[in-house]
């Protein structure tokens, strides 16, 4: 998933940097600081999720049930990143850059704006095209 390749650590500790020096002017900071480390954990896990289980399990022999269940499991998932990503989009006014001084705060709002239209993208994707069948 190129996405997670973009939420790495580096932009994490990007965000931390944000946070030392801007925090006290840009307060959004610290929620999307939390929103962006917990979207991170969600999308490791879902990714090892992906290739531990949906490639294999889905694929190969196993019942209808589990394949529901491993199906259902990966779309709670998606469900949990969109509630973060909807709260981060309303946190950031849409992302909106007008009122910001910082151009690497700028900067970050234009990644965080594209690392969501991927990820959607993405969810949508394995839902039509992958998940659909099992659930």
């Amino acid at each position: 998933m190129q996405v997670l390749e973009r939420i790495s650590p580096g932009l994490q500790n990007f965000f931390t940097l944000f946070l030392s020096r801007h925090g006290s002017e840009y307060h959004v900071l610290f929620e999307i600081y939390s929103l962006f480390g917990q979207l991170r954990a969600i999308l490791e896990q879902h990714l090892l999720k992906e290739e531990t289980l949906l490639f294999s399990k889905l694929k190969y022999g196993n019942s209808a049930i589990e394949k529901n269940e491993i199906a259902m499991d990966l779309i709670r998932e998606h469900d949990r990143t969109r509630h973060i990503l909807n709260r981060l989009k309303v946190i950031t006014k849409e992302y909106e850059t007008n009122d910001i001084q910082c151009s690497d705060i700028r900067q970050a709002y234009v990644l965080l704006d594209t690392i969501s239209q991927d990820l959607l993208n993405h969810y949508d994707l394995e839902e039509t095209m992958l998940l659909k069948e099992f659930v």
